[in-house]
C-alpha cells in the first residue's frame, strides 16, 4: 500500500516537473518570436504556427478566479 503511494506521488511529481521544463521553454521560444515581430521582422511559416499555436493554448485555459 506504502509503496503503491509512493509511486503515484513520484509518478505525479515527474509529470509536473516535465510540464514545467515544457512551459519555460514554451515562453523562451514565444518571447524571442515576440522580440522578431516588434523588431518588424518577418516571421517564417513555422514561427507563425507557433505563435498561434502559443496563443491558442494560453487563451483556452479556463480560469476560474
Amino acid at each position: 500500500m506504502l509503496l503503491r503511494v509512493w509511486n503515484k506521488i513520484k509518478h505525479e511529481a515527474q509529470h509536473y516537473w516535465q510540464g514545467s521544463k515544457l512551459l519555460a521553454k514554451e515562453v523562451r521560444i514565444s518571447a524571442r518570436l515576440q522580440r522578431k515581430i516588434l523588431q518588424g521582422e518577418t516571421l517564417t511559416r513555422r514561427e507563425r504556427r507557433q505563435v498561434c499555436s502559443s496563443y491558442l493554448t494560453s487563451s483556452s485555459t479556463d480560469y476560474n478566479g
